[in-house]
């Protein structure tokens, strides 16, 4: 404040004035906006900051991880390209790996539920054990029972010159072979007696159409259901190695084009696998081949004790009395079970003679030494003969037993193989630098193959060495039978050589050429091979031999069991010499009868005559594949092994 004083003016401040001067206050508004101003500044430096950095890290970082991902990308090149398959290629891996083990599943159910049946059934092909039949009758079982006993005497009889100049009678060997004679019982035979019937002496005709099969029911054993499901494994692994073959192409790159470096050696350790495979199966076959026509050998010789044939020894009959009772054996079989029977029998052409009136007994002086041995010699031989069989029955069953399982071993590491190649689709890592000690995973399924189908092979020729070992030891079984049945049970124990010729689908004369049939008794079993098991196939199982092979017809079923424990009716049909022999459960017009109408035997034997083959062979084919159920008395019992 101003004040005048004469002509002075004193400025004088007020109070107001004295205080601090302070800043003018902004509005709100314009407060804000600086703010804003001030931080979109901010921003905007620091992405140019951020952006300067990034193109500096990527200008630099270009220089710095090319060479890494170059080494990956050669890392992947040398791959296989299971990270790279599709997921359709992916998807039939695994499809081929659950079909694999689906087989294994139906066929493993198959013998579970139809196996068991076959410890008391089995089937065999007709055609062969008929065959047999008819070579055994053709070469023993005389036209009449007059012919034994004329020719007790050697009928063929040659003379060599002696060391003194003299001469000597030679007996033909063939002349002392065993024959057989037929002592069913039929009408025109005595009551209580036994006769002994020659071919012509067994005319008969059955009341009903005979009934062709071409199958045969009878008892099973454990060796024939064994190597039955033996063939049905072999058979299924064929196919396993198929999907095996397929999975690895599939696996390897061959299919998509995307080899590895272990591509082509897996595939050749496949190749070579299966090679191995067909060979075995080629030799696996031909082996039980063998041991089926062993079988059908054997049981014709069963079929012929149960038809009522008995065996009648040269050496015996050169000392029998004419019209007296004759004393044949029975024809033995390989079971323990099996008990020696003899049979009291008179000759067909002797029954007219009186009982009390009988011949001298013939005095032959070139009668072998050893046609009648000591009880004790004959006893002895026939227990050695005895536990030789259950030696060799023993063996078979286990090399038997060792084959399947080395067999279902194979089948087991071939799926194995196909469940690795079907599953690692999903989880296989590629290798890089950063594997465990830098080793390669794909090198090691190699290796891994590798040693999987080196096993297989291994398990496949095992099993081949003990298939080899059971035919062998069964076709010992089936000699030591036939050694019995021709009377040479001492000549064997004594290790001697015999002077008659042994009636036999096993013991060959060493002189003897394997293409002879007849000569010297020597004879060819009928072989079963491949077809005649697919010809029993019916229509209704074409799919199932398809996929189980033809081993599946040899399988039984409740109705085939039910069958042969209720009495099964057959008719089996064997050429003799030219003629029609029909050995069946069904009655004849000649063959006795019980009160109650039914057999007394279980099996009758007719020789059918010439003007009713033809009606009698009509319709003989069953359409099933299998003989018609009938009544009968007892089932037909083959040999248990």
């Amino acid at each position: 404040m101003r004040r005048a004083t004469g002509d002075k003016r004193v400025f004088s401040p007020d109070a107001q004035s004295l205080l601090p001067l302070s800043k003018p206050k902004l509005h709100s508004r314009d407060s804000s906006h600086t703010i804003a101003k001030l931080t979109s500044r901010k921003i905007v430096n620091i992405i140019i900051r951020a952006a300067s950095a990034a193109l500096g890290f990527l200008i630099l970082g270009q220089f710095a991880v090319m060479p890494a991902i170059k080494a990956v990308r050669a890392v992947q090149a040398d791959l296989t390209g299971v990270q790279r398959m599709s997921i359709g290629i992916k998807i039939t891996e695994t499809l081929i790996a659950v079909i694999s083990v689906s087989i294994v599943t139906v066929v493993y159910r198959l013998l579970i539920r139809r196996g068991t049946l076959m410890s008391t059934t089995a089937i065999y092909p007709c055609s062969a054990v008929e065959k047999n039949i008819g070579k055994l009758l053709s070469s023993a079982w005389p036209d009449y029972s007059g012919d034994v006993t004329r020719n007790a005497v050697a009928g063929t009889q040659t003379i060599d010159p002696g060391s003194s100049g003299g001469s000597v009678l030679v007996r033909d060997k063939d002349s002392e072979r065993i024959r057989l004679m037929y002592i069913g019982k039929m009408r025109s035979d005595e009551d209580g007696r036994l006769i002994a019937k020659g071919l012509f002496d067994s005319c008969a005709e059955p009341k009903s159409r005979c009934s062709r099969a071409r199958s045969w029911l009878t008892s099973g054993s454990p060796l024939m259901k064994t190597i039955v499901q033996l063939l049905i494994w072999q058979w299924a692994t064929f196919w396993l190695v198929l999907l095996m073959v397929l999975a690895t192409l599939i696996y390897n790159g061959f299919l998509t084009g995307e080899l590895a470096i272990d591509s082509y050696p897996r595939l050749t350790i496949i190749v070579l696998y299966s090679l191995g495979y067909l060979a075995h199966s080629i030799y696996v076959w031909r082996v039980i081949s063998d041991f089926l026509t062993n079988v059908g050998a054997g049981a014709a010789w069963s079929l012929l004790e149960r038809a009522n044939f008995v065996v009648c020894h040269h050496h015996d009959l050169r000392r029998h009395p004419t019209g007296r009772p004759f004393s044949f054996r029975g024809i033995d079989k390989a079971s323990k079970e099996h008990v020696p029977t003899m049979y009291e029998a008179v000759f067909r052409h002797e029954t007219a003679s009186p009982k009390d009136a009988h011949d001298e007994p013939i005095v032959d002086d070139y009668r072998s030494d050893y046609a009648s041995d000591d009880p004790q010699a004959v006893k002895a031989a026939l227990a050695t003969i005895e536990k030789a069989q259950e030696d060799e029955r023993d063996a078979a069953r286990d090399a038997a037993k060792l084959a399947l399982d080395r067999v279902m071993s194979n089948v087991m590491i071939v799926t194995g193989i196909i469940l690795s190649s079907g599953f690692s689709s999903w989880t296989s890592n590629q290798a890089t630098e950063n594997t465990p000690n830098n080793f390669n995973s794909q090198q090691i399924g190699s290796l891994a193959l590798l040693t999987s189908l080196s096993l297989g092979a291994a398990a496949m020729f095992t099993s081949a060495m003990h298939l080899s070992v059971m035919e062998s030891s069964f076709n010992t079984i089936l000699s030591l039978k036939e050694t019995k049945i021709n009377g040479q049970a001492v000549d064997h124990y004594k290790k001697r050589s015999s002077t008659s010729s042994a009636l036999s689908f096993t013991n060959h004369d060493s002189d003897v050429s394997s293409s002879t049939t007849g000569h010297a008794g020597n004879l060819t079993a009928c072989r079963i091979g491949f077809m005649d098991i697919l010809t029993m196939t019916k229509a209704s199982d074409i799919a199932h031999v398809f996929f189980l092979g033809p081993a599946y017809t040899l399988l039984p079923d409740k109705q085939d069991h039910i069958r042969t424990s209720r009495n099964l009716q057959f008719d089996l049909f064997a050429e003799v010499r030219g003629n029609t022999v029909v050995l069946t459960t069904q009655p004849t017009n000649e063959h006795a009868l019980t009160g109650e109408g039914t057999n007394v035997e279980a099996v009758n034997v007719c020789l059918l005559p010439q003007g009713a083959m033809k009606s009698t062979l009509a319709g003989s084919e069953d359409t099933h594949g299998k003989s018609n159920s009938h009544a009968s008395e007892k089932p037909l019992v083959c040999d248990q092994v």
